[in-house]
């Protein structure tokens, strides 16, 4: 089983040796990295934007050079030199994504694995190695989400803002769990893999200027069995962006100017409507008509009868579903039902006290606590999401002699 380490590269020169010696430093055999440096090309010929040209031709001798002492295939795709950058609309981290996996699919066979990061991340010497052994536990797994911890960086300001974030992500992730949802994972480009036959199940990844993590994982999740644990972490880059249009970066430069409008805690009883909703499914199939009152008022624009009519196994009715109730349509049912009665930190205050045994700052808030403060809350809800994540990972552990179980074919 080879591993194709996937890494796009733009502006990095600077994070480059590090990250080149955390590759050297991996214990794992039989892998190989695909590099893309790329840009716009209009770069080029934009004054502003002529340092990134430049910082890009830097990486490029930097990666020619380390590709000849490597001791595994490196694999560089030029998007940054003149005549070579993206044009119109075929630019940005999804497209880059998108050719360095392209790339790994020709010479690669249907059990190999992709494994994406960036550039500014870091992992453990053991990284590659266990993300191979995990999807040769489960052979019938398409796809892994890595737990991503951030190393907080900059002034207090800076500090909060991707601690906030952070805990958004986290908070989002515990209440899917708790509902029980198929979605219950986290996408982020620098810390997800596939095998080569789930990515050509699903046409490859969507070349996206934003968010192609987010819709990656969501269409890998549903054609397949996501493994949602890993023990390993991943370190990506705190630092604020403007370079794609949502995603950490961006969340972070909106949080350092005190806009969190986009990013809310939102509240429990909008995550118990979802549930409710996903548990109707199976009673409506049953024949419960009244089911389908608590289904639509979720999610109004699933076509239940038609869904029931091409799907008459029951398993693949409910897959249908999920289908249609996906991570979009969550987020935008959570935006829909959400009160605003609470603050962001009432809303997780409220979430710890009733689903923890122990709540370790009881007057949490992110408009007064200390950067201590959040970094306690942020390492509580961690150990939670991690708690939670390894339970799921267990149960999949026992079901994964049973080749034919439902679970690694349906959402259900």
């Amino acid at each position: 089983m080879h591993v194709f380490l996937v890494i796009p590269v733009m502006y990095e020169a600077e994070n480059l040796p590090l990250l080149l010696l955390n590759l050297k430093a991996q214990t794992a055999k039989n892998f190989s990295v695909i590099f893309i440096v790329n840009q716009p090309e209009s770069f080029w010929l934009d004054i502003n934007k002529r340092q990134i040209c430049l910082d890009n031709a830097i990486s490029m001798e930097m990666l020619e050079d380390f590709a000849k002492t490597a001791l595994f295939p490196v694999h560089i795709i030029d998007r940054s030199s003149k005549g070579k950058g993206w044009k119109l609309k075929d630019q940005g981290v999804g497209q880059a994504r998108r050719e360095a996996m392209d790339l790994a699919i020709e010479s690669a066979r249907d059990e190999d694995i992709i494994l994406s990061t960036d550039a500014d991340t870091m992992f453990f010497e053991d990284h590659i190695e266990k993300v191979r052994q995990l999807f040769t536990d489960f052979p019938q797994a398409g796809a892994l989400s890595i737990p991503f911890y951030h190393m907080p960086d900059g002034s207090d300001v800076e500090k909060k803002a991707i601690l906030r974030y952070e805990m958004y992500m986290r908070y989002y992730l515990l209440n899917l769990i708790r509902i029980g949802s198929p979605y219950a994972y986290t996408a982020i480009g620098s810390a997800m893999a596939c095998t080569v036959k789930a990515y050509k199940r699903i046409g490859g990844l969507a070349p996206k200027v934003s968010g192609e993590d987010f819709y990656f994982m969501m269409q890998l999740r549903k054609t397949g069995a996501l493994i949602p644990w890993c023990d390993t972490t991943v370190n990506p880059s705190p630092r604020a962006s403007d370079r794609v249009i949502f995603g950490t970066g961006t969340a972070v430069a909106y949080g350092i100017q005190g806009d969190w409008s986009r990013y809310i805690f939102y509240d429990m009883e909008a995550y118990d409507r979802i549930a409710d909703a996903n548990q109707a499914f199976s009673a409506y199939f049953d024949g419960d008509e009244a089911a389908k009152d608590r289904i639509l008022s979720v999610f109004p624009d699933i076509s239940l009868e038609k869904l029931r009519k091409n799907h008459p196994v029951k398993e693949r009715f409910i897959h249908a579903c999920h289908e249609k109730a996906d991570s979009l349509a969550i987020l935008q049912t959570l935006k829909r039902l959400h009160s605003g009665e609470y603050s962001d930190s009432e809303n997780l205050v409220r979430f710890c006290k009733q689903y923890t045994p122990k709540l370790p700052i009881g007057n949490f808030s992110f408009e007064s606590s200390t950067v201590y403060d959040y970094l306690i809350m942020r390492d509580f809800l961690f150990a939670m999401e991690s708690e939670a994540l390894k339970k799921k990972h267990d149960e999949f552990s026992e079901l994964k002699s049973q080749k034919l179980h439902p679970i690694w074919k349906y959402m259900i």
